[in-house]
């Protein structure tokens, strides 16, 4: 069964809220004609009651004719919807959609054949649940992992807390902590969970009622579920968020990302005058740094970078993944050579100038001064110009990480600016691809293009979803499965 709204109605809403949202103020009585349209639209649009919440509100659920025709100057997040609804009620109510909206207990059914190795499909239509998110907020920072499916291994995601919000005082709500958490993972994970539908696990219920309803009495979480549900819109994602206990949130690994086994321990980085020589040796070359290829979201040097974790804005958790050090397809549609900028761990030193030589990268390093290391030798064999040392002291190292450098094992230590070019030291007629001269894009971020609302992908992707999920096939699907999730769920929550 599917239900719509006709374009000639949803019209009339629109050019409604246009005119409330000029006039400032309206009756309780208007509003509330308002919100009674929407409301009864809600199984045609979605997130209906997440996008009025502000309007709901100023009803004010009063009885008698003196209070309901009493006007009211509309607050700031009303005006913000009634703007919201003037410019999009018309093109949300050209989506159709069933009747019936799935639950979040019909996703963890799906979840759960699609791990077993199998998938669900609606005429010949592969199932398309993306994967599995799990997010927790800790005192110092975030973490997430998100599971897909036939995959054993989740991807993980940290970072730390932006100081400003540390000074602010919100890092000290738990809630503010969980709801942050979410939109810090979808932001770092973008590109595993464009255009599809993902399962979301919190142990905080109050964030997973505000993440689907809204919330007329806390600020903070409405707001955090406005810029989510924008945040997934643009990418094409459609996020069901659902409580679990929090054992289970340790159990699948978010916990810990939250709180110490997120840290970058290997994230050292320069300070702002060693960080400038690096820069002049670049540009005394007539280079630019593209890529940062060991860094976290506080301390890359450049847009472009790779990351411990998934974190925002990273193109990547593991640089050694990357398919090539030495070039990249580059947004303008050209290859273009990348010259990076390598701070690698000391314990991967080896494995990191293994990799520069045998792609025949070329870029500037920091290394220590150890010349009787392995990895020097092959350092030397791209070395292009005379090294410039600087002293341990100038390293900056993140906060909760001051551990590495016990007995000042790092900043005792004398480095060198290292300036390299494997291209011409091996295998000369070695093939790579013919590559341009790099372009402004080349050391811009790259994050996935925003997919257009009305794209033939994005509206696929949410008709596949919901008529999968609204059949009464798919309800009466696996109900062993669903008592065995009530079952554990219950004895979960019991306080033994």
């Amino acid at each position: 069964m599917e239900v719509w709204v006709p374009l000639d109605k949803a019209q009339i809403v629109a050019t409604s809220c246009k005119e409330l949202h000029t006039r400032g103020e309206a009756t309780r009585r208007e509003i509330a004609a308002v919100v009674g349209k929407l409301m009864w639209w809600n199984p045609a649009i979605f997130n209906v009651k997440l996008l009025s919440k502000g309007l709901q509100h100023m009803t004010g659920g009063f009885d008698g004719e003196k209070r309901w025709d009493e006007t009211v100057k509309f607050s700031e997040i009303a005006l913000r919807e009634l703007l919201f609804w003037a410019h999009n009620t018309v093109e949300m109510a050209t989506r159709r959609k069933p009747m019936i909206l799935p639950c979040f207990e019909d996703l963890e059914i799906e979840w759960a054949r699609l791990e077993a190795g199998g998938t669900h499909s609606s005429e010949g239509i592969t199932f398309p649940l993306r994967g599995r998110l799990v997010t927790d907020g800790g005192p110092d920072g975030w973490g997430a992992t998100l599971w897909l499916p036939g995959v054993k291994k989740p991807l993980l995601g940290s970072g730390k807390w932006r100081s400003e919000d540390i000074a602010s005082g919100k890092t000290r709500q738990q809630a503010w902590r969980e709801g942050w958490s979410v939109i810090l993972a979808v932001l770092a994970f973008l590109p595993q969970m464009q255009g599809g539908a993902i399962l979301h696990y919190s142990d905080c219920s109050c964030v997973v009622k505000a993440l689907r309803d809204g919330s007329a009495n806390r600020d903070i979480l409405h707001e955090q579920a406005l810029e989510l549900w924008q945040l997934t819109v643009r990418y094409g994602i459609i996020l069901f968020s659902g409580w679990v206990p929090g054992d289970r949130v340790i159990d699948l690994g978010a916990d810990g990302l939250s709180r110490s086994e997120g840290k970058d321990w290997g994230g050292y980085g320069l300070n702002s005058a060693v960080w400038q020589r690096v820069r002049d040796t670049a540009s005394a070359a007539g280079k630019t740094l593209t890529v940062d290829v060991f860094a976290s979201s506080s301390n890359n040097k450049c847009q472009r970078f790779h990351s411990f974790h998934h974190t925002q804005g990273t193109e990547g958790a593991d640089a050694f993944d990357r398919l090539s050090w030495v070039h990249s397809r580059c947004p303008c549609g050209q290859t273009h050579s990348e010259y990076v900028y390598v701070f690698p761990p000391m314990d991967l030193l080896l494995r990191t100038w293994l990799h520069l030589e045998r792609d025949r990268a070329a870029g500037i390093a920091n290394v220590p001064m150890s010349p009787a290391a392995p990895s020097w030798t092959i350092m030397k064999g791209g070395l292009i110009s005379k090294m410039q040392t600087f002293a341990g002291t100038s390293l900056t190292i993140l906060d909760g990480c001051a551990k590495i450098n016990t007995h000042d094992k790092l900043t005792k230590l004398e480095f060198a600016i290292v300036e390299f070019d494997f291209s011409k030291s091996l295998n000369p007629n070695r093939n790579s691809p013919t590559c341009t001269p790099p372009c402004p894009q080349a050391t811009s971020a790259r994050l996935p293009p925003a997919m257009p609302s009305i794209s033939a992908i994005d509206k696929t992707a949410r008709q596949r979803l919901w008529r999968a999920l609204s059949t009464p096939s798919v309800h009466a699907l696996n109900i062993q499965v669903q008592q065995d999730m009530d079952l554990e769920r219950n004895v979960a929550s019991q306080d033994w």
